[in-house]
């Protein structure tokens, strides 16, 4: 026999879904079990009440970060999400990651993985490395990255820092390394040592020379006959206005012709990005001294 307690009847008013299925008793709540009871039987409905003192619910580790937007672009259940709500958590992505950086970090962060690529393949120091990084920042300060060719720019200051550091690494080079045309690296170049004045560093070419002549295997006789070559020409008519490395590769290549040694202007022209036609234009001014 079922107890009911005559809860069922001080209650003339309650609805259906107060109403036990199995003895039509009272259901009851249960608050710290978060249940409805039958008072009379004992049974507990399958409905769970909501607690309406709960602010905050702490889901599972399971439920947590359901959606996944990359590689599978699907949410929990499995089902595909679509190309428009995919692009639209992207782009608030994109956004909350600029609302939490200033506009000199997310300037840096975007041409510091060309920068240090670019300086990994020209094979600069860390000094040199370090030092770009540094021009870089201050030309982002000043604002001379807002124009469109950033890649430029990013190759005007690898430029400004291998000529500090008194490093063979020319404007063709730059241009082979970095994709971006002769022409734009040079306005780049201009424009930076006007928004910074930075002054033009001249590069030794003595400096150069014993890098060229080890690549193309010299012997040592060779290489200070092309080091005196060089020292004699050095300040007179015949050498302004010549590239440093003009005048190393073309020293070289006459010192390797006076000694009968086996270099080719090819060679020459891989290891200094010197053209052959120039060092043919101007290795005889060598060869008479």
């Amino acid at each position: 026999m079922p107890m009911n307690w005559g809860i069922q009847d001080a209650l003339p008013g309650r609805r259906k879904d107060d109403e036990c299925p199995e003895c039509k008793g009272t259901l009851i709540e249960d608050k710290d079990h978060g249940e409805r009871v039958c008072v009379g039987c004992g049974y507990v409905s399958s409905q769970l009440i909501a607690d309406p003192d709960l602010k905050e619910r702490t889901l599972p580790v399971s439920y947590s970060n359901a959606s996944t937007i990359g590689p599978s672009n699907a949410d929990y259940s499995g089902k595909r999400i679509s190309g428009v709500v995919r692009n639209r958590i992207e782009n608030m992505r994109l956004e909350d990651w600029r609302s939490k950086k200033s506009g000199t970090a997310r300037k840096l962060d975007e041409a510091l993985p060309n920068l240090i690529k670019w300086t990994g393949l020209l094979g600069m120091p860390d000094v040199a490395v370090t030092h770009t990084f540094t021009i870089l920042t201050k030309a982002i300060r000043n604002g001379v990255t807002k124009w469109k060719n950033e890649d430029a720019m990013i190759a005007a200051c690898i430029y400004k820092a291998c000529k500090h550091h008194n490093l063979p690494i020319n404007v063709r080079m730059l241009s082979v390394t970095t994709g971006v045309t002769k022409k734009s690296i040079n306005r780049a170049i201009s424009q930076l040592m006007r928004a910074l004045e930075l002054n033009s560093v001249i590069i030794d070419p003595t400096s150069i020379l014993p890098k060229y002549a080890n690549n193309v295997g010299l012997s040592e006789k060779a290489k200070r006959e092309a080091m005196r070559m060089l020292k004699h020409i050095e300040g007179k008519i015949e050498s302004m206005g010549k590239p440093p490395s003009t005048l190393a590769a073309c020293a070289v290549y006459a010192s390797a012709l006076r000694n009968k040694e086996n270099v080719s202007q090819a060679a020459l022209e891989k290891i200094s990005h010197v053209t052959s036609v120039t060092i043919r234009k101007n290795y005889r001014t060598f060869l008479k001294t």
